[in-house]
């Protein structure tokens, strides 16, 4: 007796045809992919070394594999950090046009519940890879190495303001200096005069833009969304995800306390270091 085969999982019909006369959507996506893989370099091929080919002294055998296993964490980090910043550009681009031609109305009502549901991605990540994307393709003219998702959320907003040349500069400046950090970056972004004059974030702007919604409409989605991280934001929430993710957590909760330090000041109110409002 066999058992039943089990029936195959539906894929949700298209509710729209979004790309009339532009091609398949899996053509596409082949297109935009590749554009991504020139902005972003994709793994390497692995290079086995050929046993036979191994020759002379113990010592000498052992540096060869030894020099193998080297060259193997080295690519693993340069091809994870590839890896990383493609799925940036790739996703954050995708977004980003999501995002502005209104395309998740088609299924939910706003773009943060689109993302969660749709891709499983959280509305803090939401802005900061639609933020990212553009300035690691722009850079990506200048640099040999992938630049990193986190050096390019401090060069967003100079881009923005005053450029890829000025943005460029920067990364110039600090190479120049040292090693490029985050840090660094934000110290010369200070030095030259580029610190945005408040904490602002994507989402943030999106919240308060001057989009077809009235005032109260847009309050009334801001509450909305408020009441919705305090009630899923928990210290044991922060603390479950620091052991799982720390870097990620924090970089989170950063970007948390500046949407909650914006929204104060927009208020006309102050945050105090207890999280009072003043």
């Amino acid at each position: 007796m066999t058992a039943a085969a089990k029936p195959a999982r539906k894929r949700p019909a298209s509710t729209s045809s979004l790309a009339s006369g532009a091609g398949k959507a899996g053509d596409q996506v082949a297109t935009a992919s590749q554009a991504a893989a020139a902005a972003v370099p994709a793994a390497r091929q692995a290079r086995v070394v050929d046993p036979t080919a191994v020759t002379g002294t113990l010592a000498e055998q052992l540096a060869v594999y030894e020099a193998a296993i080297d060259a193997a964490h080295e690519t693993a980090r340069s091809t994870l950090a590839a890896a990383k910043a493609r799925y940036v550009v790739e996703a954050g681009t995708a977004l980003r046009e999501i995002r502005d031609r209104g395309l998740y109305k088609l299924t939910h009502a706003d773009l943060e519940s689109y993302c969660e549901e749709r891709h499983g991605i959280t509305r803090a990540r939401i802005y900061q890879i639609i933020d990212a994307a553009p300035v690691m393709i722009a850079m990506s003219k200048f640099l040999d190495t992938p630049l990193v998702e986190s050096h390019a959320r401090v060069l967003e907003p100079v881009m923005r303001a005053h450029g890829v040349d000025a943005a460029r500069e920067l990364v110039a400046r600090v190479q120049d200096a040292g090693k490029v950090t985050a840090a660094a970056l934000k110290q010369a972004r200070r030095d030259a005069g580029y610190e945005p004059a408040a904490p602002e974030s994507a989402a943030l702007r999106e919240s308060t833009g001057g989009g077809k919604k009235t005032a109260v409409e847009r309050l009334g989605a801001a509450q909305e969304r408020l009441s919705r991280v305090s009630g899923s934001v928990t210290r044991a929430t922060v603390r479950a995800a620091s052991r799982e993710h720390p870097g990620h957590t924090a970089r989170l909760v950063a970007d948390l306390t500046a949407d909650v330090t914006s929204i104060a000041a927009a208020l006309g109110l102050t945050v105090s270091k207890d999280g009072r409002p003043g």
